[in-house]
């Protein structure tokens, strides 16, 4: 095995990974997430020990001590010892499928980062390597097209997620007008071959910037504004270059014009009848209204979490809680205002409070640390360097990269693709640092071929390890995991023995492994365990087998993750639903509820414990205090009625569920169930004939479709009314 072998193989690896994104695999828990992280896990494993076996027999292609390699460092070394003394190291290392980040990700970031910087050491290696991303950033593009032509309104391409591709297509649209600028800049001899070779790169811009305004992703699209803007007035005042002095005027001039005619015809009928464009007109003007009602709005969630890390930051100031545990600052801070939006955020949607969180200050100024020393080796470049130089476009257009996705980072969080590409811009631009603190030793050849023995041994068991802890149990727990649920929904439906052994067999086996797949296995044994129950095909011994299951490694979960709130919700439910004493089940939610005091949720399965129990007084006691800490809760207003109902006080109920007449609410269950506990069949019969009333309100005016919702919801609660019911149906489905 030559050296070069070894550099031709490692080559080829890390160019590999710009087609991590595309990869998606259905038979894996979380399939546009965990299968993309595992892809780059091996790819940078493989070529770790290449590089390790290359860089003990060459001193060439060992790595410089630059400034940027030094502030990376300096954050892993940050983000370790936060993870280290956080709420939940596990996790803080190894994550859960959701996500697939935590330490383990950020050291595999590191080796690629080392890799990238160490090996591709020429320029026509790095056009090489950035084309071939832009490449498979135009295949990504043509699965956005074809959802595009399957009307599905955002897209996200094989990303599963709008906001991702958003920023994929944003790093790719800077990228290839990089690439563009540069080969204006450089010329070609051949003229026919200049031309025709910009050509493409500006149809790659056009096509994939038109694959970005269908992403509808209001922060990249402000990140795209602002990176566009300055390059514009830098090439308008300070470039030589007369092609590109005028482009930037040109540019500047389209913006300016864009924006205004967004800002001037946002509330024309052409702009309201089309979604991204509305959307996108709330960012064209500074209008106190528009803001306002962002404020209550899409804004009100990315609001509410920053004001809890900011609490949560105010804790612990300087190490912060590690990686993936904002889960705790967000049910300890919860504001009982945030009801409508998600129950568990587990990021601030906001790169900049999420390292506050995971690592304190210390972890938010080294990764600041990254951008600050990018920017001054951008611009310390001279063009009369030899060989590796930036020229002033290049600067520029670097620049005003970083600029975008810094923007970007305040509104969403970040995902494998948008790291490696990050740090792939960022080895880019180490390349062209001359500075290096280490000495000139490190470069020398090793004199004893023992030493390069015994090191590529030791590279190779690690690497080995790693493959098993990093790619193979993740790989081998998500497939099994996903082969659990789909077992236990086969069992449960077809009275087959064999489905539940294997649903039985496949949850263990996931949960042995104690890898990031554990607490998701226990959290869908304990989701599943009302279907498992319910199921009347299923034998009392399997479902006590399964129950009993659920319970023990819940009881587990708990142990290992004492402060987090979520898992004591979850047992206390399932002990109250599987007929758990009430005491039994209350010290499980009741200690959920002093841990997100609040959580309105947390109060709600209290109370619906204590109706269950016909302990009326007590659940009144509870959901009142629901409902005051926020009354604008429509659930909350709901079940504190259906408590007042239990305690016989009809007068206030009437009061407090009189605006949830014509809601979907009204035929609530809940509410059913307690107007018939306490014989007042008059009221439902009056919520009947509302609905009846609504849905011929509805028919008259032409909305069938909601007309036959309120008829179907009337059958739903009473049955004996589904011949009347259906008729009336098909009379509004045939009505002109």
């Amino acid at each position: 095995m030559n050296n070069k072998f070894l550099r031709y193989s490692l080559i080829s690896v890390l160019f590999l990974i710009p087609f991590v994104g595309l990869i998606v695999v259905s038979s894996f828990f979380f399939p546009y997430i965990t299968p993309k992280n595992i892809a780059f896990r091996l790819l940078v494993e493989v070529g770790a020990v290449l590089y390790i076996l290359l860089a003990l027999r060459e001193p060439a292609y060992r790595p410089r001590l630059t400034p940027l390699l030094m502030a990376f460092l300096s954050f892993i070394v940050v983000i370790f010892t936060a993870d280290i003394f956080g709420e939940y190291p596990f996790k803080a290392f190894f994550s859960n499928f959701e996500r697939m980040e935590g330490f383990v990700t950020h050291a595999h970031l590191l080796a690629y980062f080392v890799m990238l910087t160490s090996v591709f050491n020429t320029e026509t290696l790095w056009k090489r390597f950035f084309q071939t991303s832009l490449g498979a950033s135009v295949i990504m593009g043509l699965f956005g097209l074809n959802e595009l032509s399957l009307g599905m309104g955002r897209i996200d391409g094989q990303l599963g997620n709008s906001t991702y591709l958003g920023i994929y297509m944003l790093f790719h649209l800077f990228i290839a007008g990089f690439l563009l600028i540069r080969h204006i800049e450089r010329p070609n001899k051949d003229r026919f071959i200049q031309w025709s070779i910009a050509l493409v790169y500006a149809a790659i811009i056009a096509f994939e910037f038109y694959i970005f305004y269908w992403t509808g992703t209001r922060g990249a699209l402000l990140g795209l504004l602002a990176g566009a803007v300055f390059t514009s007035f830098a090439f308008a005042i300070w470039e030589k270059n007369k092609v590109l002095k005028f482009s930037g005027i040109g540019l500047l001039l389209a913006i300016v014009i864009a924006v205004g005619a967004l800002a001037g015809f946002k509330n024309s009928q052409f702009v309201q009848t089309h979604s991204l464009l509305a959307r996108f007109a709330q960012l064209a003007t500074f209008d106190p209204k528009g803001l306002e009602e962002f404020a209550t709005t899409q804004g009100k969630g990315r609001f509410g979490i920053w004001e809890i890390a900011l609490k949560g930051f105010e804790e612990r100031p300087i190490l912060g809680w590690g990686q993936d545990n904002f889960n705790y600052v967000f049910n300890k801070y919860y504001d009982a205002k945030l009801y409508d939006q998600e129950s568990w955020f587990d990021r601030a949607h906001n790169v900049f409070f999420d390292w506050l969180i995971a690592g304190g200050i210390l972890g938010l100024l080294t990764y600041l640390s990254l951008f600050a020393f990018c920017l001054v080796s951008i611009w310390r470049s001279k063009v009369h360097e030899k060989e590796k130089y930036f020229l002033f476009s290049d600067k520029v257009i670097l620049t005003a990269l970083l600029i975008a996705y810094f923007i970007h980072n305040i509104f969403v969080f970040d995902s494998i693709t948008s790291y490696i590409l990050f740090f792939a811009v960022l080895a880019f631009v180490n390349i062209h640092d001359r500075k290096n603190f280490f000495k000139a030793s490190f470069y020398k050849p090793f004199k004893e071929t023992d030493y390069i023995t015994v090191g590529s041994i030791v590279g190779m068991i690690v690497g080995g390890m790693s493959v098993y802890y990093f790619v193979l149990v993740p790989y081998i727990s998500s497939t099994t995991l996903l082969d659990a649920l789909r077992f236990q929904n086969y069992a449960i439906n077809q009275s087959n023995s064999t489905a539940f052994d294997m649903t039985i067999d496949s949850y263990k086996k996931v949960i042995a492994f104690n890898g990031p797949g554990t607490s998701e296995a226990r959290e869908q044994l304990v989701q599943g365990s009302s279907g498992v129950v319910n199921s009347s095909v299923l034998t009392n011994d399997q479902k006590i087998a399964y129950v009993n299951l659920a319970d023990s490694e819940m009881k587990k979960q708990i142990a290992e993750t004492p402060n987090d709130a979520r898992y004591y919700l979850f047992y206390g439910s399932f002990l109250a639903q599987m007929g758990s004493s009430i005491d039994n089940a209350l010290s499980y939610l009741e200690k959920a509820h002093e841990l997100s005091p609040q959580k309105q949720g947390m109060l709600f399965q209290i109370g619906g414990v204590y109706i269950s129990n016909k302990q009326y007084a007590k659940a009144l006691e509870v959901l009142k205090q629901a409902y005051d800490l926020e009354n604008a809760n429509p659930q909350a207003r709901l079940l504190y009625g259906v408590a007042l109902i239990y305690s016989n006080d009809n007068a206030l109920a009437d009061q407090i569920l009189a605006p949830l007449k014509g809601t979907a609410l009204d035929t609530d269950s809940n509410l059913m169930r307690a107007y018939l506990d306490t014989n007042q069949k008059g009221k439902i019969l009056e919520i009947l004939q509302g609905k009846l009333a609504l849905a011929d309100q509805y028919a008259k005016a032409g909305r069938k479709d909601d007309a036959i919702v309120q008829i179907k919801n009337v059958i739903d609660i009473n049955s004996s009314f589904k011949t009347q019911g259906e008729a009336l149906i098909n009379q509004i489905q045939n009505s002109k």
